[in-house]
C-alpha cells in the first residue's frame, strides 16, 4: 500500500488553516437518506490490515473484546515519519458524497497518563471518484504539551486543546460537498467529543486536493482509509469499538456446603444445616510454610470483561473465642486469585484476620471486628481504562459497612513477563491457616440474629384501678434480627397487659413478663392501687328548658362534679309522668302540657329542666269551596284546648293574613266566609294547649291550597 500522507501533509498541501472554536454542543446532521445516517462505523481488530506488520505496526485485540492495541510500524523516509495500521473495511468503501455527508469517527484512549509522554496522529482519507486512489485527508495529533496535559491540533497547528483528564474521547471528521462549476468543491470539519459532548471543533474548510470543480462525478467521492502514524506510546494506543460504560457489580456466588473441595489435605466441611446453607470449614495438613491448608471453592467464576466482579462469603467471628485461632492468634487468612483466559493461575489478593484482646484485626488494614456475628467478606476484583488490574476488600455487617481497603493495583502483574491483560477471570476462594479443631462457621445467607437480651425502661410500677402506662422493651443488640416481643400478666385480674401497654384492674401486684422469640426475659413488678373516693359536690344539665312535640323524644346530659368524681351515678324523675317520662336523660313527650325534671347526683345534689309538651301536629287536613267561602276541617286532637287556623293570599302568609281561633277541641270544622271570587288561598291550622295564662302552640299542618269560586 503506498501513502503519501506524510508527505502531503508536511508539504502543506492543505490551503486554509482549520482554528478550533470551544463548543458546548455540536451535532452532524446527515441526510436521513445518508449512508451517514447508518452511524459511523465501529473498528474492530479485524478491520486492520496485518499483512505487512514490519511496515504498519501491529494491531492486537486486549483482553477486554471492546479494545484494539495498536502499535507502530517502521520509519518511512518518504513520508518522513513512522508507519502505523490503517484499515479500509469493505463496508467503508461504499460510502460516498451522492447522498449527503460523510461522517467518519473512531474512540481513542487519550490523556496525560495513557499517552505517558509519547504522541500519535490519526487521518482519514477520500478516494477519487469511482477510483481506488487517494484523493484528499483529515489529520489529528495528540502530542505532550506543558504540565503534563495533552494537546490536540489540527493540521499540525499548536495549543488548540488541551487535554487534562484520561479517557476515551472520540475524533469526529465530516466531509460534504458544494456544488461549483460541472463538480464540486470538498470540505472538512474535524471535531473532539467527550461521551458526545463537543469539546472543540474546526471551521469548516475546503480543501485543496478536494477542488472537483470541473469533474462531473465528484459526487462519487468515498472513503478510502483511516490510519495512525507516528505512534510514540509505549504500551500503544488504545482504540476502542464502543464508548466504554460503567458496568454494574456483578451478583455473586451464593457458597453451600457442597462448593467446597476437600480432597488432597484441604481439610473438611461438615454442614449443620440439612440444604448445606451452613456450614463449618476445618483446615488441614500444612504446606510447605507451615500453614494448615483449608478448602477452596472454584465456584462463583466470572469475567473482567463483563463488569467488576466480586466474590462474598458470610463467615462468623467471635473475638472472644480463646480457640479459634492458630499460631500468632491468627483466626484464619481468605485468599481469592485470578486466571488468565486458559484456566492458568495469574494473581491473589490473601487477608489474614488475627486476634488481638477484644477486637479481630484485618492485617494490613484499619478494619477491626469486635462484636460476635457473621460478618460479609466481599472481594472485588476491577479492570481500569488502562487494563490495569485492581483489588478491594469489604467488610460489611448485616448489610452496615465496617471498612473496606483502597483499591489497589495488582502490583505483582508488573513484574517482567506478566501483563494486566492475562488476569481476566476468577479461579478460586480458599482458606488456610484455619484452626482444626473448632474451624469457621460459614452460610450461604446471614442467618437472623437472636436476641442476646431484653430491658424494660421500668423494671417496677404504680397505677390505680382503671389507669394504663405504657411498658417499652428494647431487644438487644441494635443488629439484632428477630426482635419481636411477647408481653404476659402473672394476674390478668389485677393488672393487664397488650402490646407493653398495662392497666390497672384492681389493688394487688401482678409481675409483667416481656419476652423473645428465643426465650430471653424481662420482667416489671406493678402495684395497684383502689381508686381513691372522690364525692361529688354538684350536677349541671346540658339544658336548662326544652320543648318537645307530643310523641317525640329529646336526650338531655348530665355531667357529675368534679370530673374525677368516683361515682358519677345520675337518678332521673319527672313532675308529672302523664305530660313526659324521662330515663337516663331521654325524655318522652307524652300530652301537651309542662312538668319538671330532675337528675340527682349520689349525693343528693340535683338539676332541674324545665319540659313544655307541645300539642301534636295536626293531621288530616281539608278544604271545600263554595261561592265566596271555604269549609275547613281535620282530625280532632282531644289533648289540646283549641285550634289556630290561618289563611292568607300568598303562599308566606304576608299577604291578607288573617288568624282565626278555635277555642274548644272538640270542634274539628271551620266556615270561612266573605271571600273574594276566583282568587287563591293558602291555609294551615295548628292545635294548642292553655297552661296557666298562656298557649302552647304546636306544629302547623300542611298548607293546603284553594281557589274560591
Amino acid at each position: 500500500m503506498k501513502r503519501t500522507f506524510f508527505r502531503k501533509l508536511l508539504a502543506g498541501v492543505l490551503s486554509a488553516v482549520m482554528l478550533f472554536s470551544v463548543a458546548p454542543g455540536m451535532a452532524f446532521a446527515a441526510d436521513e437518506n445518508s449512508d451517514a445516517a447508518k452511524g459511523p462505523h465501529k473498528w474492530v481488530v479485524s478491520d486492520w490490515d496485518q499483512t505487512n506488520t514490519d511496515t504498519y505496526g501491529t494491531a492486537v485485540q486486549s483482553a477486554d473484546p471492546n479494545v484494539t492495541i495498536l502499535t507502530q510500524g517502521a520509519y518511512s523516509a518518504d513520508n518522513n515519519g513512522y508507519n502505523g495500521p490503517y484499515a479500509k473495511p469493505e463496508d467503508e468503501q461504499k460510502v460516498t458524497l451522492e447522498k449527503g455527508s460523510i461522517v467518519r469517527e473512531i474512540n481513542v484512549l487519550i490523556g496525560p497518563k495513557a499517552l505517558d509522554g509519547g504522541s500519535f496522529g490519526v487521518t482519514a482519507s477520500l478516494n477519487k471518484p469511482g477510483e481506488d486512489e487517494y484523493l484528499t485527508e483529515m489529520t489529528s495529533d495528540f502530542r505532550p504539551g506543558g504540565d503534563g496535559n495533552i494537546v490536540y491540533s489540527a493540521y499540525d497547528q499548536s495549543n488548540l486543546y488541551t487535554i487534562k483528564e484520561d479517557a476515551v474521547y472520540t475524533i469526529r471528521w465530516e466531509f460534504s460537498m458544494e456544488e461549483q462549476g460541472e463538480g464540486g468543491v470538498i470540505y472538512g470539519e474535524q471535531s473532539l467529543l467527550d461521551n458526545g459532548k463537543v469539546l472543540a471543533t474546526t471551521k469548516k474548510v475546503a480543501l485543496k486536493d478536494g477542488d472537483l470543480s470541473n469533474d462531473k462525478d465528484a459526487a462519487k467521492v468515498s472513503n478510502r482509509s483511516m490510519w495512525f502514524y507516528n505512534i510514540s506510546v509505549a504500551d500503544g494506543v488504545k482504540v476502542f469499538t464502543e464508548l466504554p460504560k460503567d458496568k454494574e457489580l456483578q451478583k455473586p456466588h451464593k457458597y453451600v456446603a457442597k462448593d467446597w473441595i476437600t480432597a488432597g489435605g484441604y481439610g473438611a466441611v461438615s454442614k449443620t444445616a440439612d440444604d448445606g446453607t451452613a456450614f463449618i470449614l476445618k483446615g488441614g495438613e500444612l504446606n510447605g510454610d507451615g500453614y494448615a491448608m483449608g478448602p477452596y471453592s472454584k465456584k462463583g467464576n466470572q469475567q473482567l470483561a463483563d463488569g467488576p466482579m466480586v466474590q462474598e462469603i458470610n463467615v462468623m467471628i467471635d473475638p472472644a473465642d480463646e480457640e479459634s485461632y492458630v499460631d500468632n492468634n491468627v483466626k484464619f487468612a481468605l485468599s481469592c486469585a485470578l486466571n488468565d483466559n486458559a484456566g492458568d493461575y495469574r494473581t491473589e489478593m490473601t487477608y489474614c484476620l488475627q486476634k488481638d484482646g477484644d477486637v479481630v484485626n484485618i492485617l494490613g488494614t484499619d478494619i477491626k471486628l469486635d462484636k460476635k456475628d457473621v460478618y460479609t467478606f466481599r472481594i472485588v476484583f476491577d479492570r481500569d481504562l488502562f487494563g490495569a488490574v485492581y483489588e478491594q476488600l469489604q467488610v460489611e455487617h448485616r448489610g452496615k459497612l465496617v471498612g473496606e481497603t483502597k483499591k489497589a493495583k495488582m502490583s505483582d502483574l508488573d513484574k517482567a513477563g506478566s501483563n494486566h491483560d492475562n488476569a481476566s477471570q476468577h479461579r478460586q476462594l480458599w482458606f488456610s491457616s484455619i484452626n482444626t479443631k473448632n474451624g469457621v462457621a460459614v452460610y450461604k445467607d446471614v442467618p437472623p440474629y437472636a436476641a442476646e437480651k431484653i430491658t424494660l425502661d421500668k423494671e417496677t410500677m404504680e397505677l390505680v384501678e382503671g389507669a394504663s402506662q405504657q411498658l417499652n422493651a428494647v431487644v438487644g443488640p441494635e443488629y439484632t434480627t428477630d426482635k419481636t416481643v411477647s408481653w404476659t400478666s402473672s394476674d390478668d385480674k389485677i393488672a393487664a397487659v397488650k402490646d407493653g401497654k398495662v392497666t390497672g384492674v384492681k389493688p394487688g401486684k401482678a409481675v409483667i413478663t416481656a419476652k423473645t422469640t428465643n426465650g430471653k426475659e424481662a420482667v416489671c413488678t406493678v402495684t395497684v392501687k383502689a381508686k381513691p373516693i372522690v364525692l361529688p359536690t354538684g350536677i349541671t344539665l346540658s339544658k336548662s328548658s326544652v320543648s318537645v312535640a307530643a310523641g317525640k323524644s329529646v336526650t338531655v346530659t348530665a355531667a357529675v362534679l368534679p370530673a374525677n368524681a368516683t361515682n358519677k351515678a345520675v337518678s332521673w324523675t319527672s313532675s308529672n309522668r302523664s305530660i313526659a317520662t324521662v330515663s337516663n336523660g331521654k325524655i318522652t313527650a307524652k300530652k301537651p302540657g309542662r312538668t319538671t325534671v330532675t337528675a340527682t347526683a349520689a349525693n343528693g345534689k340535683s338539676a332541674k329542666i324545665t319540659v313544655t309538651v307541645q300539642p301534636k301536629k295536626v293531621a288530616s287536613l281539608k278544604v271545600k269551596t263554595g261561592k265566596r267561602k271555604m269549609t275547613v276541617s281535620w282530625k280532632k286532637d282531644t289533648k289540646s284546648s283549641g285550634y289556630q287556623l290561618t289563611y292568607a293570599r300568598n303562599k308566606s302568609f304576608k299577604k291578607a293574613k288573617k288568624n282565626v281561633t278555635i277555642s274548644k277541641n272538640k270542634t274539628n270544622k271551620k266556615v270561612i266566609k266573605r271571600l273574594k271570587s276566583r282568587k287563591t288561598y293558602y291555609v294551615k291550622v295548628r292545635a294548642y294547649k292553655k297552661i296557666g295564662s298562656k298557649k302552647v302552640y304546636g306544629a302547623y299542618s300542611s298548607v293546603k291550597k284553594v281557589k274560591i269560586r
